[in-house]
Protein backbone atom coordinates (compact mmCIF):
# COMPACT_ATOMS: atom_id res chain seq x y z
CA UNK A 1 0.00 0.00 0.00
CA UNK A 2 1.24 3.34 0.07
CA UNK A 3 2.78 5.50 2.77
CA UNK A 4 1.82 8.98 3.31
CA UNK A 5 3.53 10.93 5.39
CA UNK A 6 2.86 14.66 6.33
CA UNK A 7 4.20 17.81 8.37
CA UNK A 8 7.79 17.40 9.28
CA UNK A 9 9.51 14.87 6.87
CA UNK A 10 13.69 14.69 6.35
CA UNK A 11 15.35 12.28 4.21
CA UNK A 12 18.99 11.96 4.13
CA UNK A 13 18.73 11.41 0.30
CA UNK A 14 16.53 12.65 -2.79
CA UNK A 15 16.55 9.26 -4.53
CA UNK A 16 15.63 6.02 -2.84
CA UNK A 17 13.03 3.29 -2.09
CA UNK A 18 10.88 5.69 0.24
CA UNK A 19 9.30 8.92 -1.37
CA UNK A 20 7.30 11.03 0.22
CA UNK A 21 3.32 9.87 -1.17
CA UNK A 22 5.15 7.32 -3.14
CA UNK A 23 5.51 3.60 -2.88
CA UNK A 24 7.97 1.11 -0.86
CA UNK A 25 9.46 -0.73 -3.15
CA UNK A 26 10.16 -4.40 -3.02
CA UNK A 27 13.20 -4.35 -2.09
CA UNK A 28 13.47 -1.51 0.25
CA UNK A 29 13.65 -3.77 3.93
CA UNK A 30 11.99 -0.84 6.06
CA UNK A 31 12.15 -1.00 9.73
CA UNK A 32 10.37 1.45 12.12
CA UNK A 33 11.25 2.67 15.75
CA UNK A 34 10.84 5.76 17.99
CA UNK A 35 13.92 7.36 19.66
CA UNK A 36 14.91 7.12 23.72
CA UNK A 37 15.02 9.99 25.96
CA UNK A 38 16.01 13.30 24.96
CA UNK A 39 17.97 15.81 27.22
CA UNK A 40 17.81 19.68 26.93
CA UNK A 41 20.26 21.89 29.15
CA UNK A 42 20.35 25.14 29.60
CA UNK A 43 23.16 26.87 31.39
CA UNK A 44 25.39 28.97 30.05
CA UNK A 45 24.90 32.86 28.53
CA UNK A 46 25.50 31.97 24.95
CA UNK A 47 22.57 29.77 25.48
CA UNK A 48 20.15 32.60 27.29
CA UNK A 49 21.39 35.02 24.83
CA UNK A 50 19.09 33.73 22.63
CA UNK A 51 15.81 34.43 24.62
CA UNK A 52 14.49 37.46 25.77
CA UNK A 53 14.56 39.31 29.59
CA UNK A 54 12.34 41.95 30.67
CA UNK A 55 13.92 43.55 34.29
CA UNK A 56 16.45 40.57 34.30
CA UNK A 57 20.32 40.30 33.64
CA UNK A 58 22.44 37.35 31.91
CA UNK A 59 25.16 36.53 33.59
CA UNK A 60 27.91 34.07 32.67
CA UNK A 61 26.14 31.28 34.64
CA UNK A 62 23.01 32.20 35.72
CA UNK A 63 20.00 34.57 35.33
CA UNK A 64 18.97 37.60 37.80
CA UNK A 65 17.05 40.16 38.41
CA UNK A 66 18.46 43.54 36.65
CA UNK A 67 20.98 45.29 39.85
CA UNK A 68 21.48 48.70 39.89
CA UNK A 69 24.76 50.86 40.80
CA UNK A 70 23.93 50.58 44.69
CA UNK A 71 23.75 46.53 44.29
CA UNK A 72 20.35 46.73 44.54
CA UNK A 73 17.05 45.01 42.35
CA UNK A 74 14.38 47.88 42.74
CA UNK A 75 12.43 46.57 39.88
CA UNK A 76 11.32 43.72 42.45
CA UNK A 77 9.82 41.65 39.39
CA UNK A 78 11.10 40.38 36.03
CA UNK A 79 10.86 37.58 33.51
CA UNK A 80 12.86 35.86 30.91
CA UNK A 81 11.58 33.29 28.28
CA UNK A 82 13.88 30.93 26.58
CA UNK A 83 14.66 30.60 22.91
CA UNK A 84 12.18 28.32 21.38
CA UNK A 85 13.92 24.95 20.88
CA UNK A 86 13.65 22.96 18.08
CA UNK A 87 13.18 18.79 19.51
CA UNK A 88 13.59 17.75 15.51
CA UNK A 89 10.02 16.05 15.46
CA UNK A 90 6.89 15.28 17.51
CA UNK A 91 8.33 15.02 21.49
CA UNK A 92 6.59 14.23 24.79
CA UNK A 93 7.74 16.12 27.42
CA UNK A 94 8.59 14.19 30.49
CA UNK A 95 10.28 15.48 33.49
CA UNK A 96 11.61 19.35 33.80
CA UNK A 97 13.89 20.39 36.72
CA UNK A 98 16.17 23.80 37.77
CA UNK A 99 18.77 24.44 40.06
CA UNK A 100 18.05 28.24 42.10
CA UNK A 101 19.60 29.38 44.89
CA UNK A 102 17.90 28.08 47.95
CA UNK A 103 14.40 26.34 46.99
CA UNK A 104 11.94 29.61 47.31
CA UNK A 105 8.58 29.53 48.69
CA UNK A 106 9.54 25.66 50.77
CA UNK A 107 8.56 25.31 54.24
CA UNK A 108 11.09 23.96 56.56
CA UNK A 109 12.01 20.53 55.77
CA UNK A 110 9.75 19.90 52.75
CA UNK A 111 12.49 20.55 49.99
CA UNK A 112 14.15 17.44 48.66
CA UNK A 113 17.76 18.23 50.03
CA UNK A 114 16.60 19.29 53.69
CA UNK A 115 17.67 17.18 56.18
CA UNK A 116 20.43 16.29 58.56
CA UNK A 117 23.29 15.44 55.56
CA UNK A 118 22.56 18.89 54.22
CA UNK A 119 25.42 21.18 53.89
CA UNK A 120 24.78 23.98 56.25
CA UNK A 121 26.07 26.31 53.38
CA UNK A 122 24.55 24.28 50.33
CA UNK A 123 21.20 26.58 51.04
CA UNK A 124 19.04 23.56 52.05
CA UNK A 125 18.24 23.25 55.90
CA UNK A 126 20.42 21.58 57.94
CA UNK A 127 17.57 19.63 59.90
CA UNK A 128 20.26 18.44 62.76
CA UNK A 129 19.11 19.81 66.07
CA UNK A 130 15.78 20.91 65.37
CA UNK A 131 13.92 20.86 68.62
CA UNK A 132 10.58 22.20 67.25
CA UNK A 133 8.74 23.40 64.23
CA UNK A 134 5.11 24.49 63.26
CA UNK A 135 3.98 25.23 59.95
CA UNK A 136 0.97 26.39 61.22
CA UNK A 137 -1.15 25.17 57.79
CA UNK A 138 -4.16 23.65 60.03
CA UNK A 139 -3.27 20.11 58.28
CA UNK A 140 -6.19 17.63 59.32
CA UNK A 141 -4.09 14.47 58.17
CA UNK A 142 -1.42 15.27 60.94
CA UNK A 143 -4.64 16.19 63.86
CA UNK A 144 -4.72 20.07 63.47
CA UNK A 145 -7.36 21.70 64.56
CA UNK A 146 -8.08 25.33 66.29
CA UNK A 147 -6.75 24.23 69.72
CA UNK A 148 -3.33 22.18 68.24
CA UNK A 149 -0.51 22.71 66.23
CA UNK A 150 1.68 19.96 65.04
CA UNK A 151 5.35 19.64 65.39
CA UNK A 152 6.69 18.33 62.33
CA UNK A 153 10.37 18.38 63.68
CA UNK A 154 10.55 14.86 64.71
CA UNK A 155 9.53 14.22 60.71
CA UNK A 156 12.28 15.49 59.34
CA UNK A 157 15.43 15.24 61.91
CA UNK A 158 16.25 11.41 62.45
CA UNK A 159 18.21 12.79 65.21
CA UNK A 160 15.33 13.80 67.47
CA UNK A 161 14.25 10.49 69.56
CA UNK A 162 11.97 12.21 71.11
CA UNK A 163 7.91 13.18 71.09
CA UNK A 164 6.43 15.31 68.99
CA UNK A 165 5.87 18.99 71.05
CA UNK A 166 2.94 19.65 69.81
CA UNK A 167 1.37 23.27 70.62
CA UNK A 168 -1.49 23.60 72.34
CA UNK A 169 -4.04 26.29 73.47
CA UNK A 170 -7.67 26.56 75.15
CA UNK A 171 -10.42 27.14 73.36
CA UNK A 172 -12.03 27.35 76.35
CA UNK A 173 -10.69 29.78 78.34
CA UNK A 174 -10.42 32.08 74.93
CA UNK A 175 -6.43 32.07 74.63
CA UNK A 176 -5.98 30.19 71.17
CA UNK A 177 -5.14 32.64 68.48
CA UNK A 178 -7.05 32.23 65.04
CA UNK A 179 -5.99 30.60 61.90
CA UNK A 180 -6.47 31.99 59.30
CA UNK A 181 -5.44 31.09 55.07
CA UNK A 182 -3.01 34.08 54.69
CA UNK A 183 0.62 33.06 55.91
CA UNK A 184 3.89 33.24 54.69
CA UNK A 185 3.62 30.25 53.28
CA UNK A 186 0.45 28.44 53.12
CA UNK A 187 -1.74 29.45 56.75
CA UNK A 188 -0.57 30.89 59.36
CA UNK A 189 -2.11 31.80 63.05
CA UNK A 190 -3.63 35.32 63.92
CA UNK A 191 -2.60 37.06 67.81
CA UNK A 192 -5.12 39.49 68.28
CA UNK A 193 -6.68 39.51 71.50
CA UNK A 194 -4.70 39.67 75.17
CA UNK A 195 -3.15 36.40 76.24
CA UNK A 196 -3.26 34.92 72.90
CA UNK A 197 -0.48 31.80 72.98
CA UNK A 198 0.07 28.71 71.60
CA UNK A 199 1.42 26.32 74.67
CA UNK A 200 4.76 24.22 74.17
CA UNK A 201 6.19 21.59 76.64
CA UNK A 202 9.21 22.45 78.16
CA UNK A 203 12.76 21.49 76.22
CA UNK A 204 16.11 22.07 78.56
CA UNK A 205 18.71 22.91 76.08
CA UNK A 206 21.71 25.11 76.36
CA UNK A 207 22.28 26.48 72.86
CA UNK A 208 19.68 28.05 70.80
CA UNK A 209 18.09 29.08 67.92
CA UNK A 210 14.85 30.86 67.36
CA UNK A 211 13.13 31.55 63.86
CA UNK A 212 9.13 32.91 63.08
CA UNK A 213 7.86 34.63 60.34
CA UNK A 214 6.00 37.64 61.79
CA UNK A 215 3.55 40.11 60.59
CA UNK A 216 2.45 42.53 63.02
CA UNK A 217 -1.01 44.18 62.48
CA UNK A 218 0.01 46.67 66.05
CA UNK A 219 2.99 47.76 67.95
CA UNK A 220 2.74 48.82 71.06
CA UNK A 221 4.32 52.38 72.52
CA UNK A 222 6.67 52.93 75.38
CA UNK A 223 7.13 50.26 77.73
CA UNK A 224 5.56 47.87 76.21
CA UNK A 225 7.13 44.83 74.21
CA UNK A 226 5.19 42.68 71.91
CA UNK A 227 6.11 38.85 72.56
CA UNK A 228 6.69 36.34 69.83
CA UNK A 229 7.97 32.85 71.59
CA UNK A 230 9.11 32.99 75.45
CA UNK A 231 9.71 30.50 77.98
CA UNK A 232 9.15 31.24 81.48
CA UNK A 233 8.61 35.24 81.52
CA UNK A 234 5.98 35.38 83.58
CA UNK A 235 7.91 38.83 85.02
CA UNK A 236 10.34 41.46 83.49
CA UNK A 237 13.69 39.39 83.14
CA UNK A 238 12.07 36.57 84.76
CA UNK A 239 12.40 33.97 82.14
CA UNK A 240 14.98 31.85 80.23
CA UNK A 241 15.00 33.70 77.03
CA UNK A 242 12.61 36.12 75.07
CA UNK A 243 12.23 36.91 71.62
CA UNK A 244 10.26 40.39 70.59
CA UNK A 245 9.48 43.43 69.68
CA UNK A 246 9.87 46.52 71.68
CA UNK A 247 8.01 49.80 71.55
CA UNK A 248 8.06 49.30 68.06
CA UNK A 249 11.31 50.49 67.13
CA UNK A 250 13.41 47.19 67.05
CA UNK A 251 13.57 43.28 67.51
CA UNK A 252 15.15 42.31 70.57
CA UNK A 253 16.51 38.32 71.77
CA UNK A 254 16.76 38.26 75.59
CA UNK A 255 18.94 35.25 76.95
CA UNK A 256 18.73 35.32 81.40
CA UNK A 257 21.32 32.25 81.85
CA UNK A 258 22.46 30.66 85.13
CA UNK A 259 24.57 33.87 86.00
CA UNK A 260 21.07 35.27 86.52
CA UNK A 261 22.03 38.51 84.21
CA UNK A 262 20.12 38.97 81.75
CA UNK A 263 21.72 39.68 78.20
CA UNK A 264 19.82 41.21 74.97
CA UNK A 265 20.59 41.37 71.79
CA UNK A 266 19.07 44.28 69.89
CA UNK A 267 18.50 45.24 66.29
CA UNK A 268 16.91 48.62 66.10
CA UNK A 269 14.59 49.16 63.27
CA UNK A 270 11.28 51.26 62.85
CA UNK A 271 8.80 48.03 61.87
CA UNK A 272 5.98 48.67 59.24
CA UNK A 273 2.80 47.29 59.96
CA UNK A 274 0.84 44.77 58.33
CA UNK A 275 4.69 43.69 56.54
CA UNK A 276 6.05 40.17 57.27
CA UNK A 277 9.29 40.03 58.94
CA UNK A 278 11.81 37.38 59.45
CA UNK A 279 12.76 37.32 62.84
CA UNK A 280 15.48 35.13 64.78
CA UNK A 281 17.65 34.81 67.86
CA UNK A 282 20.52 33.01 68.66
CA UNK A 283 22.49 31.90 71.64
CA UNK A 284 26.02 30.18 70.86
CA UNK A 285 26.58 29.67 74.42
CA UNK A 286 28.64 33.20 74.20
CA UNK A 287 27.18 35.46 72.18
CA UNK A 288 23.81 36.17 72.04
CA UNK A 289 22.49 37.48 68.54
CA UNK A 290 18.89 38.73 66.85
CA UNK A 291 18.79 38.79 63.04
CA UNK A 292 15.93 41.03 60.81
CA UNK A 293 14.98 39.50 57.71
CA UNK A 294 18.55 37.68 57.48
CA UNK A 295 20.85 40.34 58.63
CA UNK A 296 22.40 40.48 62.14
CA UNK A 297 21.87 43.26 64.67
CA UNK A 298 24.13 45.43 65.20
CA UNK A 299 23.99 44.49 68.91
CA UNK A 300 24.96 41.26 70.60
CA UNK A 301 26.29 40.48 74.54
CA UNK A 302 28.40 38.71 75.85
CA UNK A 303 27.36 35.93 78.30
CA UNK A 304 29.10 33.93 81.23
CA UNK A 305 28.09 30.59 82.27
CA UNK A 306 26.46 27.72 81.44
CA UNK A 307 23.10 27.20 80.39
CA UNK A 308 19.33 29.07 80.43
CA UNK A 309 17.45 29.75 84.31
CA UNK A 310 13.91 28.28 84.67
CA UNK A 311 14.74 25.20 82.71
CA UNK A 312 11.60 23.80 83.94
CA UNK A 313 8.99 26.07 82.43
CA UNK A 314 7.28 25.58 79.29
CA UNK A 315 7.58 27.79 76.01
CA UNK A 316 4.71 30.12 74.35
CA UNK A 317 4.39 31.26 71.03
CA UNK A 318 2.79 34.82 72.00
CA UNK A 319 1.98 35.40 75.48
CA UNK A 320 0.69 35.02 78.53
CA UNK A 321 1.22 38.39 79.97
CA UNK A 322 -2.00 40.88 79.20
CA UNK A 323 0.01 44.32 78.99
CA UNK A 324 3.17 42.58 76.37
CA UNK A 325 0.67 40.32 73.90
CA UNK A 326 1.34 39.85 70.89
CA UNK A 327 -0.71 41.50 67.94
CA UNK A 328 0.70 39.86 64.06
CA UNK A 329 0.02 37.17 61.98
CA UNK A 330 2.91 34.08 62.75
CA UNK A 331 4.47 31.71 60.54
CA UNK A 332 7.25 29.15 59.93
CA UNK A 333 8.43 28.63 63.84
CA UNK A 334 11.35 26.83 64.37
CA UNK A 335 13.63 26.14 66.90
CA UNK A 336 17.07 24.19 67.23
CA UNK A 337 19.32 23.27 70.00
CA UNK A 338 22.20 25.14 68.46
CA UNK A 339 23.42 28.14 66.96
CA UNK A 340 22.74 28.13 63.03
CA UNK A 341 25.20 30.16 61.13
CA UNK A 342 24.69 33.84 59.55
CA UNK A 343 24.53 31.88 56.31
CA UNK A 344 21.78 29.36 57.55
CA UNK A 345 19.76 32.38 58.55
CA UNK A 346 20.15 34.13 55.45
CA UNK A 347 19.09 31.32 53.43
CA UNK A 348 15.94 30.33 55.79
CA UNK A 349 15.15 34.25 54.86
CA UNK A 350 15.12 33.70 51.29
CA UNK A 351 13.00 31.24 51.34
CA UNK A 352 10.29 33.23 52.14
CA UNK A 353 11.19 36.67 50.42
CA UNK A 354 12.36 35.44 47.48
CA UNK A 355 9.97 33.85 44.43
CA UNK A 356 11.36 32.31 41.06
CA UNK A 357 8.77 30.67 39.10
CA UNK A 358 8.89 28.37 35.90
CA UNK A 359 6.45 27.60 33.29
CA UNK A 360 6.50 25.51 29.70
CA UNK A 361 4.98 25.57 26.56
CA UNK A 362 4.90 23.79 23.06
CA UNK A 363 3.58 24.62 19.87
CA UNK A 364 3.06 22.91 16.21
CA UNK A 365 6.09 25.75 15.07
CA UNK A 366 8.87 27.55 15.07
CA UNK A 367 6.50 30.54 15.76
CA UNK A 368 5.06 29.32 18.51
CA UNK A 369 2.16 32.72 18.78
CA UNK A 370 -0.76 31.15 19.73
CA UNK A 371 0.18 28.56 22.71
CA UNK A 372 -0.11 29.28 26.06
CA UNK A 373 2.08 28.96 28.41
CA UNK A 374 1.02 26.36 31.78
CA UNK A 375 0.62 27.49 35.00
CA UNK A 376 3.14 27.96 37.31
CA UNK A 377 5.62 24.67 38.12
CA UNK A 378 7.05 25.19 41.75
CA UNK A 379 9.00 22.41 42.58
CA UNK A 380 12.77 22.75 41.28
CA UNK A 381 14.10 19.54 41.93
CA UNK A 382 11.72 17.96 39.50
CA UNK A 383 8.12 17.83 38.40
CA UNK A 384 6.82 15.42 35.98
CA UNK A 385 5.66 16.41 33.19
CA UNK A 386 2.21 15.39 31.46
CA UNK A 387 -0.68 16.32 28.41
CA UNK A 388 -2.72 18.19 30.34
CA UNK A 389 0.31 20.29 31.37
CA UNK A 390 1.96 20.13 28.06
CA UNK A 391 1.36 19.01 25.03
CA UNK A 392 3.45 16.74 22.18
CA UNK A 393 4.67 19.03 19.73
CA UNK A 394 8.31 19.85 17.95
CA UNK A 395 9.19 22.53 19.51
CA UNK A 396 8.94 23.94 23.59
CA UNK A 397 9.83 27.32 25.24
CA UNK A 398 10.39 27.76 29.33
CA UNK A 399 9.65 30.94 31.25
CA UNK A 400 11.06 31.84 34.05
CA UNK A 401 9.47 34.93 36.88
CA UNK A 402 11.48 36.62 39.22
CA UNK A 403 10.22 38.14 42.32
CA UNK A 404 11.49 39.63 45.68
CA UNK A 405 9.71 41.24 48.37
CA UNK A 406 13.50 42.97 49.86
CA UNK A 407 15.32 44.98 47.31
CA UNK A 408 18.51 43.82 48.68
CA UNK A 409 18.02 40.84 47.11
CA UNK A 410 17.44 38.58 43.97
CA UNK A 411 16.44 35.13 43.01
CA UNK A 412 18.70 33.34 40.87
CA UNK A 413 18.01 31.00 38.41
CA UNK A 414 21.43 28.98 37.77
CA UNK A 415 20.18 26.13 35.17
CA UNK A 416 17.04 24.27 33.50
CA UNK A 417 17.02 20.69 32.50
CA UNK A 418 14.17 19.28 30.18
CA UNK A 419 13.68 16.05 29.57
CA UNK A 420 11.32 14.45 26.52
CA UNK A 421 10.98 11.35 24.03
CA UNK A 422 10.66 11.53 20.47
CA UNK A 423 7.64 10.21 19.01
CA UNK A 424 8.89 10.58 15.33
CA UNK A 425 8.83 7.42 13.46
CA UNK A 426 12.31 5.91 11.71
CA UNK A 427 12.40 4.62 8.55
CA UNK A 428 15.56 2.70 7.86
CA UNK A 429 16.05 0.90 4.47
CA UNK A 430 18.23 -1.40 5.25
CA UNK A 431 20.04 -2.09 1.54
CA UNK A 432 20.78 1.11 0.67
CA UNK A 433 21.12 2.46 4.93
CA UNK A 434 19.00 5.86 4.31
CA UNK A 435 17.11 6.98 7.05
CA UNK A 436 13.42 8.84 6.75
CA UNK A 437 11.93 10.46 9.84
CA UNK A 438 7.99 11.79 9.75
CA UNK A 439 6.45 12.85 12.47
CA UNK A 440 2.86 12.09 11.71
CA UNK A 441 1.67 8.65 9.18
CA UNK A 442 -1.30 7.61 7.48
CA UNK A 443 -1.37 4.34 5.52
CA UNK A 444 -3.73 3.54 2.84
CA UNK A 445 -4.80 -0.13 1.97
Amino acid sequence: GNVFINETFNFTATTGNLKMAGNLGVGGNVSVGTAGINVIIENTQSQWNSGTGFNVTINADNITLSVNGSNQYPNQSGSFNSQIINTGGLSEFKFVSWTEEVPYQEEIGRAVGDGNTASKESGFVNTSGLLLLYHFNNETAFGENDSKAYDFSKDVNSDNTKDHSNGTCNLVSGECPVWNRDGKFGGAYQFEVDGDRINIKNNNISRITVAAWVKPTALRGVDFGDRILEKGWTAPRSGAYLLYFWEGASLQFDVKNVDTTSHIAIYSKTFTLNEWVHAVGTFDGTTVSVYVNGVKGGTTATVTGEGFLNKSVGISVGSSSTTDSLRAYVDEVAMWNRSLSDQEVLDLYKRGALRLNLSVRSCNDAACDTEQFSSALLNATGMSLNQSIIQRNPFIQYRVTFNTSDINWTPVLYNITINYTNHNIFFVDTVSNRVGIGTRLHCKH
